[in-house]
């Protein structure tokens, strides 16, 4: 049982995709390509920030998601849609003690969207979830306490 409720935010760059996550109950959606998703997920959380960010793009994501996690948050990279190589302000890493993960694994990364499933199982959630992984590749998946 968690001892704190968690809120599903989620970017993506078509329509399409939002739709997808809407009809599986994603909290938040956000177009990555109209809005500016620091300030939205800062805007969401109070200026908090989020826990939890599973990233599929790479490098051109690496310091805006880090600007995105709250205190003591994980970034888990599961690919490199959008480069493998980055410059950033460690700053940001000591001064909020986060967590940088690579999911070099392709059976951790599994792992993660079944875990996923099975918790979104567990909400009751109606509609099929068959497209969830292949949409995962895709589109990028951030959870949060509240």
């Amino acid at each position: 049982m968690f001892s704190k409720s968690y809120s599903r935010f989620c970017l993506a760059g078509s329509e399409e995709k939002l739709a997808f996550c809407k009809d599986i109950r994603v909290d938040v959606c956000i177009n990555y390509k109209t809005e500016d998703f620091v300030a939205r997920v800062k805007e969401e959380t109070g200026g908090q920030g989020v826990d939890i960010i599973l990233d599929c793009m790479g490098a051109s994501y690496y310091q805006r998601n880090l600007d995105s996690l709250n205190f003591d948050g994980r970034l888990f990279i599961l690919g490199f849609q959008e480069g493998t190589s980055t410059q950033t302000d460690l700053r940001t890493l000591v001064a909020k003690r986060l967590t940088v993960q690579g999911v070099a694994n392709f059976g951790l990364y599994r792992f993660l969207v079944d875990a996923l499933l099975a918790c979104w199982k567990m909400l009751k959630i109606e509609n099929s979830l068959t497209h969830l992984s292949h949409t995962l590749l895709s589109v990028f998946v951030i959870m949060l306490p509240l």
